[in-house]
């Protein structure tokens, strides 16, 4: 028993130490923040706002969450008061609850 969890230790602990990070430069679409937002609540996508957060001491500081709650439809958003940057889109949207 001893000798086997020694085993999955060392393959979990070599799983771990073997994890590569790396940077991926991923291309985003930017525009007038006003235009954005105007855009996601219009007819053709419906999306309202859900949720938002800040990350100090960056330009685009603020993050956005958009849902449509009938199409499943969401958009992220990183933003500040003038520029808004889509940073992906998606179906299949589920808001997890947890008791």
């Amino acid at each position: 028993m001893l000798k086997k969890i020694i085993y999955i230790s060392t393959l979990v602990f070599c799983e771990i130490v073997s994890a590569q990070v790396f940077q991926n430069n991923k291309s985003v679409t930017c525009a007038p923040a006003a235009g954005i937002i105007r855009s996601l609540g219009a007819s053709d996508y419906k999306e309202k706002l859900i949720w938002w957060g800040i990350e100090p001491g960056v330009p685009l500081s603020r993050y956005s969450l958009f849902v449509n709650d009938k199409t499943k439809s969401w958009t992220l958003l990183q933003l500040n008061e003038t520029v808004a940057c889509v940073l992906g889109t998606g179906e299949s949207s589920n808001l997890l609850t947890f008791l």
